[in-house]
């Protein structure tokens, strides 16, 4: 797979949501946004494939009108990729202060707001990197216990 050579489209999804929502990348490789040859279809990436195209790209645009989570935004993030989302939850937790978001039904505004923000792009990789300590392994167990403790303290407390 060859990752950057020229400006790109990657799409990337597992085959299997492809397959449910009817997917198909062919749609933006016919489109006049994205010239035939500039579309890379990375269904099911590996681990590495993923870092390699997140390392390359100018930025992760993830214009989505809701997630259960948001990975993609912490692997961009973790690769040094700057993030572009959508101005919804949960990408806006996810994200915290290291994204440009955009609301995705505004094409125009989005765009003015891409362009302004991409200036500061070595702000927004330094900022995705320290976003991504909030998500520390061990940072989180420490708030589950925290959390834990204060409802075994609440509830010790009101049965006295």
């Amino acid at each position: 797979m060859q990752y950057r050579t020229a400006f790109r489209l990657c799409c990337s999804q597992s085959k299997q949501l492809a397959e449910s929502w009817n997917w198909d990348a062919s749609l933006y490789a016919s489109s006049r946004f994205a010239p035939e040859g500039r579309v890379i279809e990375a269904a099911d990436a590996t681990c590495e494939e993923l870092e390699a195209l997140y390392g390359n790209a100018l930025a992760l645009l993830f214009p989505s009108f809701e997630e259960g989570f948001g990975w993609p935004i912490l692997e961009a993030q973790a690769c040094g990729c700057p993030v572009i989302a959508s101005r919804r939850p949960p990408m806006t937790e996810v994200a915290g202060e290291a994204a440009i978001f955009i609301d995705p039904t505004e094409p125009r505004a989005a765009v003015m707001a891409i362009a302004a923000g991409l200036k500061g792009r070595e702000q927004l990789r330094a900022a995705g990197f320290k976003n991504l300590e909030r998500f520390d392994a061990e940072a989180i167990a420490d708030l589950y216990c925290s959390f834990y403790e204060s409802i075994l303290g609440h509830e010790r407390a009101s049965a006295r």
